[in-house]
């Protein structure tokens, strides 16, 4: 009787610390994860936002523009 209670008794030990591993490598994966979003939003705050210029084609760009332009020829 006394080996059946050390048998379960190590089966849950084992139990156990597979649980504590698992919780253990859950928390070092959200402890690094709020490391990696404000390592992410560092370099979204250091990117300088550049616009699209686009090159005078001599075309109007919009429609008013261009109806003005066609009624002076």
């Amino acid at each position: 009787m006394i080996l059946r209670l050390l048998t379960d008794l190590k089966i849950e030990q084992q139990a156990l610390k597979e649980q504590l591993e698992k919780m253990q490598t859950a928390l070092s994966i959200l402890e690094e994860k709020p490391t990696i979003l404000e390592e992410k939003s560092a370099t979204l705050q250091e990117k300088p936002v550049v616009t699209k210029q686009r090159g005078h084609s001599g075309f109007p760009t919009s429609f008013r523009d261009w109806r003005a332009s066609s009624q002076k020829n």
